[in-house]
């Protein structure tokens, strides 16, 4: 318990200073833009910007776990079908940025669960089918019901993951290469 109340109240602290953060790198990336500043700089906001994302990445899926942990879910009829679709849709930028092709074979699926915590598991399946995959390659979402069981699978063009490192892929913050 104590360690999940200190991660609850450490992801909430550190929310304000990376949104903060965000915006900064926003604004000093809008206004290189605008004084036509050299590639260097530019790529370096670029880049801090994309650690500042994975922070804050970081800081939702502790906020998230420590939700879980405490048995706070709001347990409701939620289609699938539809929250995958528009998790796509706020993907669709990044997948045209990285060259990866996303579609869908989105059949009528409704589960029970927590749809904030359905749309983050969506959301990082569908952002990791877009990061850990080849420029030019595809990124695809279906849903459907096999034999009585409702089915959700996020393929890419990626490369194969092992056995082993799938078995891990089940612990909380694990990274893969």
């Amino acid at each position: 318990d104590s360690h999940r109340r200190f991660a609850a109240n450490a992801s909430h602290e550190l929310r304000t200073p990376l949104a903060t953060t965000r915006t900064m790198l926003d604004v000093a990336l809008s206004s290189l833009r605008t004084q036509g500043a050299k590639d260097s700089q530019t790529e370096l906001l670029h880049r801090l910007r994309k650690t500042n994302e994975r922070s804050i990445e970081t800081v939702e899926s502790l906020l998230d776990l420590a939700e879980i942990q405490a048995g706070t879910v709001d347990v409701e009829t939620v289609e699938l079908d539809a929250l995958a679709k528009s998790v796509m849709a706020s993907f669709s930028h990044a997948a045209a940025e990285a060259g990866v092709v996303m579609s869908s074979e989105l059949q009528s699926v409704s589960v029970r669960g927590d749809a904030v915590l359905l749309r983050q598991m969506l959301s990082n399946l569908i952002q990791n089918a877009i990061r850990h995959n080849d420029q030019g390659g595809f990124a695809t979402v279906l849903t459907r019901y096999e034999q009585e069981v409702m089915v959700l699978e996020v393929e890419n063009s990626g490369a194969k993951l092992t056995t082993e490192l799938v078995d891990q892929l089940v612990d909380p913050f694990y990274r893969g290469t």
